[in-house]
């Protein structure tokens, strides 16, 4: 079962606002119609300082027992699933690790506003095992030393798998994911694909993700969370070694743990994206201590009110809007683009904090806007209902913008960059009313209009 849960720890607190549960507000009613892509624009974004934290932390591991690497599809005489063709594998049998498949890392400036610094001295092999060792020892300037490996083999498309036993100390974050030369290929133009991700105070849910986009400033994700039972208890990924795989071609990203399928990412979702991913990839594998982020989502249902993880989710984007390497006390633009799936009727809007220790800090909303971008390019920069000098004013001022830009700034054709295209837009709408949608959706109810109002009146209250 795939699910989210408010999971708040003792060293982690993970709230989720999904406002539907709630007051209705942050809803959008999409009908049963023709929109099928729409945008959110967050025209201001404020960060406040999201804080530095400190855990009692003395030693803990990562323990992998196997790695393979599979490919094509032929009759094989290997213990894996029917259909793949071994291509590489590590078992861990030896007194060391072998460097002539892996890279020990040295780094002391990792992100995500992370805690530790990685050292070679924290990968080891021991009895059939790799393990990766975080403790609190002081290193580069960090609080913590861990321990993180990358593989010299690289593979487009296949079968990986790993099992693994993970850490249960509060505060660690293990990883095991796939990414290509980032020297050669910037994040995420080449995608990176997360085949396992889990916290430390979160023993009975893992998840997975795949992160994809031309740039930096257009980077959008999508992932999934899961939970099992075994003999009616809830599984515990720290106590026991578990499998944990990927298959990935050029149509889809398959995710699987104990051999359980639970979740797929499909080409359509990423716009066409993983069928033009083409470098190949290397493993990476790492321990990370702390890391504060702010993720915006939408999800979609095919029924009022459903509940997110039961037959009425359909699925849902993200971004990271933030962490701890966000400028402080300054307003920062970002628009978010899906395609709404089939069968969609209410898409929900969602703000997820993942701040150890109850950090401190706060983030301010301002001007939100959704766009139908089914509908006519909108010129309308000001929003006053016609198309004029001053929609091109703001045009002008935004000119060469491209951090995933609004139609505020003069991004007038929604792809993220403010140049000629836009101005295009703009000259043959020049003095025309904006257009108005054509589209039906249910009309919201009085519980409905309530919340929203407050909502308006509550982020332009928190302004600095």
């Amino acid at each position: 079962m795939a699910t989210i849960n408010d999971t708040s720890g003792a060293n982690q607190q993970r709230l989720i606002l999904e406002p539907a549960a709630r007051c209705a507000c942050g809803i959008c009613a999409l009908g049963r119609s023709s929109l099928r892509r729409w945008s959110l624009g967050l025209f201001s974004l404020g960060l406040s300082r999201l804080g530095t934290w400190s855990l009692g932390l003395r030693s803990l591991c990562l323990w992998l027992l196997g790695i393979w690497l599979a490919a094509g599809i032929c009759a094989i005489g290997y213990a894996a699933p029917a259909g793949w063709s071994p291509t590489w594998s590590d078992e861990f049998d030896g007194s060391r690790v072998d460097t002539s498949k892996w890279d020990p890392i040295l780094w002391t400036t990792p992100f995500n506003s992370e805690q530790q610094a990685y050292h070679p001295s924290r990968v080891t092999v021991a009895g059939g095992n790799l393990v990766l060792t975080a403790d609190d020892a002081n290193f580069g300037g960090k609080l913590y030393t861990s321990g993180k490996v990358e593989s010299k083999f690289t593979q487009q498309h296949g079968r990986w798998e790993i099992r693994a036993k993970l850490p249960g100390t509060q505060g660690t974050w293990p990883a095991i994911w796939l990414l290509p030369d980032t020297g050669a290929f910037p994040w995420p133009s080449q995608g990176e694909i997360d085949i396992l991700e889990n916290r430390g105070n979160q023993p009975h849910l893992t998840s997975s993700a795949f992160h994809h986009g031309a740039n930096f400033q257009t980077r959008r994700f999508t992932f999934e969370e899961q939970k099992a039972t075994n003999g009616g208890q809830a599984e515990n990924y720290h106590e026991a070694f578990h499998t944990y795989a990927v298959e990935w071609d050029a149509t889809k990203l398959r995710f699987f743990v104990d051999d359980v399928h639970y979740h797929t990412v499909s080409n359509a979702e990423t716009g066409g994206f993983l069928g033009n991913q083409t470098a190949p990839v290397e493993i990476n594998l790492n321990v990370a201590v702390g890391g504060n982020t702010v993720i915006m989502s939408f999800s979609y249902y095919n029924d009022f009110g459903g509940e997110f993880g039961s037959s009425s989710y359909l699925s849902s984007t993200s971004i990271a809007i933030a962490d701890a390497n966000t400028s402080n006390d300054a307003w920062l633009p970002v628009n978010l683009a899906d395609t709404v799936p089939a069968g969609a009727v209410e898409a929900r809007l969602s703000f997820v904090f993942v701040q150890p220790e109850f950090d401190g800090g706060a983030i301010h909303i301002d001007n939100v806007r959704f766009t139908n971008l089914d509908l006519e390019f909108d010129a309308d920069a000001d929003s006053d209902g016609d198309v004029d000098g001053a929609d091109f004013l703001s045009w002008q001022k935004g000119f060469d913008l491209s951090d995933g830009s609004s139609v505020a700034v003069g991004d007038f054709n929604f792809d993220g960059v403010v140049d000629a295209s836009d101005l295009a837009v703009w000259s043959p709408s020049y003095g025309a009313v904006a257009e108005v949608s054509a589209i039906t959706v249910p009309e919201p109810t009085s519980q409905m209009l309530l919340p929203l109002f407050f909502l308006a009146c509550f982020t332009t209250r928190l302004l600095p």
